[in-house]
């Protein structure tokens, strides 16, 4: 297999496994809003889980193959302008979010407020999958000059 279709290959099966990863999470959540019951919990073995590790791992392994891929032409500068865009509009939203729980205004909201919050924390490590398989894909492919 040529390295042009090898690059090819991880980007469309990284695509895949993001998107079923986002549609999982995501059904996740439509089950959670359905049951009504107002409960969450969360238990963790210490004060640093493994679901920290991807939440901070994600975007710091997607950003350094980023650094790695910017030279790669074109199409690899507007990938990661879409990166850049895409992962500071996901935590200005959770920034914004927050900020409008803890100010206390229109208390009726929180619940949509919630969701929201719990749609970006859904889909932030399946994005970051996504463009890190891109860069991938094009740190694997040769250089064309």
């Amino acid at each position: 297999m040529t390295r042009n279709r090898l690059g090819v290959a991880v980007f469309i099966i990284g695509v895949a496994v993001c998107g079923v990863w986002a549609f999982s999470n995501m059904q996740f959540l439509v089950g959670f809003s359905e049951t009504g019951s107002g409960g969450l919990g969360y238990v963790s073995g210490g004060y640093f889980a493994i679901d920290d590790l991807q939440v901070i791992g994600a975007p710091l392994i997607a950003f350094v193959l980023s650094v790695l891929a910017r030279k790669r032409g074109g199409f690899a500068r507007s990938l990661r302008r879409a990166h850049i865009i895409a992962t500071v509009t996901v935590v200005l939203i959770l920034v914004l979010l927050i900020t409008f729980v803890i100010s206390g205004r229109a208390p009726r909201l929180e619940p949509t407020v919630f969701l929201a919050l719990m749609f970006c924390s859904a889909l932030w490590v399946p994005l970051q999958g996504f463009f890190a398989s891109g860069f991938l894909a094009l740190l694997i492919q040769k250089r064309t000059s």
